[in-house]
């Protein structure tokens, strides 16, 4: 079982396990009945066809239909590992922290003996022994750390400048790498408000690169659809808040812009 924050992430992981071959479904409370019922009914066998089952922390904590699945899966042995995806979102130290998230704290005592797995990517030492409180993982746990150096990135800092005229050049310079060094290939621009992301999407049409604004004021509807046009290629780059990013996976971003310094 793999347990995901963003219903989004789950969906984009499933569609891509499958790519893979792997057999995986999503469920949660969103499901369509016909969908779920067929679900349900896979997982009733005696040995589903199922290997990666993600969900949420609602549907496996909260969710009186969904919870007698994971534990009738439970009871009859066939769950092999639980697994935490984005584990930072548990931490209230964390960037994403989410309060449902947090409902995964007694998943021990609810599953006892099933091995635990949470993954991140942005585990600070405070949110790595919040995560490890929360989840009354002991001195046994085992921990797997890399540094986030990573040799195949490349960070530079340029100044900006304030000035009108300075944040124009610098546009100037964005719209210059886009067009030649990162020619058909995806980039991603953070700036701090979403006035600002609005402000510097219109300019970069202006000058012919096909981009977008994403950020927690557009509908999820209309967030879904800028992804989707972002991850097929149509749009070049996007501009956004923090709001967008978790998750992603595409194998052509070459450059993230930060227009302001990250928090």
């Amino acid at each position: 079982i793999v347990l995901s924050p963003l219903r989004s992430l789950i969906f984009d992981q499933v569609e891509a396990l499958k790519k893979k071959g792997i057999n995986a479904e999503l469920l949660n409370g969103d499901l369509p009945k016909t969908k779920k019922n067929k679900l349900f009914k896979e997982l009733e066998k005696n040995y589903p066809s199922i290997k990666i089952l993600y969900s949420t922390p609602e549907s496996i904590m909260c969710n009186e239909e969904t919870r007698v699945v994971f534990q009738d899966l439970f009871k009859r042995g066939l769950l092999s590992r639980i697994v935490l995806d984005e584990a930072h979102c548990i931490s209230t130290w964390g960037h994403e922290f989410r309060p449902n998230y947090l409902k995964v704290k007694n998943i021990k005592n609810v599953f006892p003996d099933i091995p635990i797995a949470a993954f991140t990517a942005t585990a600070t030492e405070k949110v790595n022994a919040d995560i490890q409180d929360i989840l009354q993982l002991d001195e046994h746990t085992q921990v797997f750390e890399s540094s986030f150096i990573r040799h195949n990135l490349n960070i530079v800092i340029r100044s900006r400048g304030s000035k009108k005229n300075d944040i124009n050049e610098c546009l100037s310079e964005i719209v210059e790498e886009l067009d030649v060094k990162y020619i058909n290939q995806s980039a991603i621009l953070y700036a701090f408000s979403r006035n600002k992301c609005e402000e510097i999407s219109g300019v970069l049409l202006e000058n012919g690169i096909k981009s977008d604004f994403y950020h927690a004021g557009l509908s999820a509807k209309k967030r879904n659809e800028i992804q989707t046009k972002w991850l097929d290629g149509e749009l070049q780059i996007i501009c956004a808040t923090i709001a967008f990013g978790m998750g992603i996976d595409k194998p052509n971003v070459r450059v993230v812009y930060h227009f302001n310094l990250p928090k």
